[in-house]
């Protein structure tokens, strides 16, 4: 089974888990529920992108608003029937 850094997972209670402590913490598969993104949750994931990248590759304040971005145009530009696996 797998580990995936804890900023890149929800909880099983479908709650974002923030990044806690050192960056290299990790958490099984099994104890995440991985969901489809939504427009909500837009704001949380720049701004984890934002925290992660600052403290682990000491990224500036640009960051955030260039993801910001992305998700913006894939929002506008996705097709949902596209994504199905």
């Amino acid at each position: 089974m797998g580990l995936y850094p804890l900023s890149l997972l929800y909880s099983a209670t479908e709650k974002p888990l923030g990044l806690q402590g050192d960056l290299s913490l990790n958490c099984a598969m099994n104890d995440v529920q991985l969901t489809p993104y939504t427009r909500s949750d837009h704001a949380w994931l720049v701004a984890q992108h934002q925290k992660l990248y600052q403290q682990s590759d000491g990224f500036d304040d640009s960051f955030g608003p260039l993801v910001g971005q992305i998700l913006t145009d894939f929002e506008s530009n996705a097709d949902p029937s596209s994504e199905a696996g």
